[in-house]
């Protein structure tokens, strides 16, 4: 679940935020007139979402395969079997 805080308390709390989001994990959702308009997250777990995606796994694709039973592995695990270590 995302914390939600608008752009002044963003802006008053930036370097707590990072540290938290750094440390943490999660998502910082900012709001301007209560509308979300940027998300601030650990740029890691960002990164994993890219490369899931470039390896076409989608939200939609992970729920399927969980709702069917297949088994998972981690991202890193699916790496190594095919030959992408960083």
């Amino acid at each position: 679940m995302s914390d939600f805080v608008t752009v002044s308390e963003g802006r008053a709390k930036l370097p707590q935020l990072v540290k938290q989001l750094a440390s943490d994990g999660g998502q910082v959702v900012v709001t301007v007139h209560g509308k979300p308009k940027v998300m601030m997250m650990n740029y890691d777990d960002y990164m994993e979402i890219l490369d899931m995606y470039a390896f076409g796994i989608t939200p939609q694709v992970l729920q399927e395969s969980l709702d069917s039973g297949i088994s998972t592995m981690t991202l890193e695990d699916l790496k190594k079997e095919h030959g992408l270590e960083d």
